[in-house]
């Protein structure tokens, strides 16, 4: 199912990029997400299981997911899917960096040269398709046309908030409990 979310999301991106702008896209996945939970936090509401606190701590992490979710979208009217989609992978080193940062418990890992091997084919294998790429763009996307820079640039950056938007998630909400999950750091 996460190689079907994974390759199916940037295909419908790109599709509909002829038809939406990217602020419409965003638009209509968050509205669906919403749609689809809502049910689950309104019968937690009403059942009182939700756990305390949940909405306040959740604030960043939403932040975070949000801007990325919008950047990343924005890239695909300005690249293909593969360099777009190969650019938010660099959110794998983002993880291993801020983990490293955030979470005394990892740094264990990030001193093992396998760590750091796996660092390396991701910065080759993501450096390689955004800039051995080239320059074309999409064909037929709508809205500002900007260089492949830009469109690499948001891609990373996307990578970079989503790599936040998980920190946060593990950093903030850790230790809630609830009647639908439990986050533990």
């Amino acid at each position: 199912m996460t190689l079907l979310g994974w390759s199916a999301v940037p295909l419908f991106i790109q599709h509909f990029s002829t038809q939406l702008d990217a602020w419409t896209s965003n638009g209509w996945r968050y509205g669906l997400a919403a749609l689809i939970w809502a049910p689950v936090l309104i019968v937690g509401a009403i059942r009182g299981t939700l756990p305390k606190g949940l909405a306040r701590k959740a604030i960043l992490p939403s932040v975070f997911n949000a801007t990325g979710q919008t950047v990343f979208a924005f890239s695909f009217y300005h690249v293909d899917p593969a360099v777009a989609t190969f650019g938010l992978r660099s959110q794998i080193v983002f993880v291993a960096i801020g983990a490293y940062l955030l979470f005394p418990s990892e740094r264990a890992l990030l001193r093992t040269p396998l760590s750091w091997l796996g660092i390396l084919l991701v910065l080759c294998g993501v450096g390689g398709t955004l800039f051995l790429k080239g320059p074309a763009g999409p064909t037929g996307s709508v809205g500002v046309h900007a260089s492949h820079g830009l469109g690499v640039s948001l891609a990373v950056a996307g990578g970079l908030l989503f790599a936040a938007y998980g920190l946060s998630v593990r950093r903030g909400l850790a230790g809630l409990r609830g009647a639908f999950f439990t986050l533990d750091g």
